[in-house]
């Protein structure tokens, strides 16, 4: 509350989105475990505070495993590609008005600077999935792949580019 209040007094055209939320969540507790809780029931339990406001919900649909497909079928409350209408929906409902999806990180892992990603042309195939799904998507407003272009720094190796610049 009090963050959306000051970066709107800074800049009242400013943009502020709610969540960060990643794919999945644990919304019951594992011994051993960090607990952590999914997007959808976030949504729901951030919907009951009194004078929370946010402009969009920042999201990061990345499927749950390395060689996953775009659209892999996950059990709402987690959201990934394939559940993102329905958590649009409860959005919509929990907060009484279209919230608008920001995909501020997305991507596919390569191999084989990743052991257990995709091929280069999986990625590219799963890229123009995953673009074409939020092209079609009218509430995404938004969508960031993550690692354009692979670095020596960075062990995320999902850009579209390799570290010299060449296309994967």
């Amino acid at each position: 509350k009090v963050a959306y209040a000051a970066i709107k007094k800074a800049n009242p055209l400013a943009k502020v989105a709610a969540g960060e939320t990643s794919a999945q969540g644990r919304d019951k507790p594992a011994k051993g475990v960090s607990q952590t809780v999914s997007p959808g029931t976030f949504a729901k339990l951030l919907a009951k505070v009194k004078g929370v406001k946010f402009d969009a919900w920042a999201h990061h649909p990345y499927p749950t495993s390395p060689g996953a497909k775009p659209l892999e079928r996950v059990k709402y409350p987690n959201v990934t590609l394939s559940t993102l209408p329905t958590f649009e929906k409860n959005l919509r409902s929990a907060f009484h008005r279209i919230v608008p999806v920001w995909i501020t990180e997305y991507g596919h892992e390569t191999k084989p600077a990743e052991k257990q990603g995709v091929t280069y042309a999986q990625q590219s195939a799963y890229a123009r999935q995953a673009l074409g799904v939020a092209r079609k998507d009218p509430n995404v407003q938004m969508f960031i792949w993550f690692t354009f272009r692979d670095s020596s720094g960075n062990p995320w190796q999902s850009g579209l580019e390799q570290a010299s610049g060449t296309h994967k």
